[in-house]
Order: C-alpha cells, then sequence, then structure tokens
C-alpha cells in the first residue's frame, strides 16, 4: 500500500498516527541499545492467523515480519519466560543445596518477633 492509499474505513490521521507511534518506538530503541548480534536464520511453523496478524502489524508499522516477531518474543520473555527461568533458577539452588528449611525459617522468625515483643 502506497503512503497516499487509505483502505475504506480508515482515516488518513489513524494511519499517520499509527505509523508515528511505531516508529517512535522504534527509533528510541535502535538510539539507546546498541545493534545485537544476530544468530543465524531459523525456520519456525505459525499457524495461519498468527502469522497474518504479525504481517499486517509489520504493514501498518511500516517493518519486517522479523521485526515484529522479534518484538513479540522480547515481550514474551520478560513476562512469562522470566518466570520459568525464575523457577528454573530457584530447582537449580535447591538441587545445589543453596536453600533453607521452611521449619528453620519458621522459627527464626518466631525468635525474632518474641524478643521485640518482650
Amino acid at each position: 500500500m502506497s503512503d497516499n492509499t487509505v483502505k475504506p474505513g480508515h482515516s488518513r490521521n489513524l494511519i499517520d498516527q499509527t505509523k508515528r507511534i511505531c516508529n517512535t518506538v522504534y527509533y528510541k530503541w535502535r538510539s539507546t541499545m546498541p545493534k545485537p548480534n544476530l544468530s543465524d536464520p531459523i525456520t519456525i511453523r505459525l499457524p495461519e492467523e498468527i502469522l497474518a496478524a504479525i504481517e499486517q502489524i509489520a504493514v501498518t508499522c511500516d517493518r519486517s515480519r522479523s521485526w515484529v516477531m522479534v518484538r513479540a518474543l522480547k515481550l514474551y520473555l520478560a513476562g512469562e519466560g522470566a518466570d520459568i527461568l525464575a523457577v528454573r533458577k530457584g530447582r537449580e539452588q535447591v538441587a545445589n543445596g543453596d536453600s533453607h528449611d521452611m521449619d528453620d525459617v519458621l522459627q527464626e522468625i518466631h525468635e525474632i518477633v518474641s524478643r521485640k515483643v518482650a
């Protein structure tokens, strides 16, 4: 779609605002972050409706599909992915003996509280 073409039901102002938002976010990220090292290309199979949504977002923001997918993956890794990695780290700490028995912790808390009350 050329910059002069507006789809029926869309206003020029809305399209301009959307592109401005997408570009602003991109340029802020780009100006503050060094260019990342890239992996070898990978192949992924997606449900058609997900790919269609990615393509629509890419066209709206005037970006590549890869750009949209990387942003989506970063958001996942910052949220649910970070939680999963924290659980993994906790399991590794327990397996390595880097933990405290809950009964001992509760007893210590009880002793601290008892001293403050007395």
